[in-house]
């Protein structure tokens, strides 16, 4: 099982991956829901490299507040769904970052001229 990714991540891997955590099939819902999260990450990581803001829910304190505002709060007791927000966030953090230094090593080879 690939446990180190790079990016943009392939989303099949990324799939077989959440799997593997879960120690089960996914159904359907779960399955789309992850295909999103994959397009969302790649969009970070691509956020990165062109070193644009950032512009999705960067914290907890983010995902609550979206949740308040839309008065759908009762999301927030179920477990499952903070943890994967969180997880959301760290993931696209993550390529977010790696974008921005993929760009910065690219412009430093150039300047080289790599």
């Amino acid at each position: 099982m690939k446990t180190n990714f790079t990016y943009p991540i392939d989303e099949a891997a990324f799939i077989d991956y959440q799997q593997s955590l879960a120690e089960r099939s996914l159904n359907d819902s779960e399955l789309q829901v992850l295909g999103i999260a994959v397009q969302m990450i790649n969009s970070a990581f691509k956020a990165g490299k062109k070193q644009a803001p950032k512009v999705w829910p960067t914290s907890m304190d983010d995902i609550i507040q979206f949740f308040v505002e839309r008065g759908e709060t009762k999301f927030l007791t179920h477990s499952p769904i903070v943890r994967f927000f969180s997880s959301l966030i760290y993931w696209m953090d993550d390529a977010y970052e790696t974008g921005i230094k993929s760009n910065k090593v690219t412009n430093y080879e150039k300047s080289r001229g790599n």
